[in-house]
């Protein structure tokens, strides 16, 4: 896994690329994408701090722990009800629909995706993707 806090250090523009060599040595690169890396602040920021004070920060948001552990499911859903607003809720609300999605619990859900707003193109999207798997309400 990736630690972004070790590849993105600091607030700031970024220019990635993924770079691939297959069995033959062969080299394949992605096209670069430049991507800007905000300060938190305010509530952003309290969530923020909250993820790397978790002690797993590089992998918050992946929901694995959570599916076996009624424990960690109820703090996903707690940090997504104390920083309701934040980016960071809206990942949280994503993963906790994707886990109830998982678990064929599809009206809550449903209403874990309806939950995410589109601070985040990435989460917006993934939400608005699996609620249109649902049958209509």
């Amino acid at each position: 896994m990736v630690s972004l806090q070790k590849v993105f250090p600091a607030a700031g523009k970024y220019l990635i690329q993924a770079l691939l060599h297959d069995l033959n040595g062969d080299e394949i690169r992605s096209n670069a994408v430049s991507i800007e890396v905000v300060q938190p602040v305010g509530l952003e920021q309290v969530a923020y701090r909250s993820i790397l004070e978790s002690g797993q920060a590089d992998y918050f948001f992946a929901g694995a722990d959570a599916a076996s552990d009624p424990e960690r499911y109820n703090e996903y859903e707690t940090f997504s009800r104390i920083f309701q607003g934040t980016v960071y809720a809206d990942y949280a609300n994503l993963t906790l629909g994707q886990l109830n999605e998982a678990r064929g619990q599809i009206d809550t859900a449903r209403a874990f995706f309806s939950s995410v707003t589109k601070r985040s193109e990435y989460a917006a999207q993934k939400a608005a993707e699996a609620l249109k798997r649902f049958p209509a309400k």
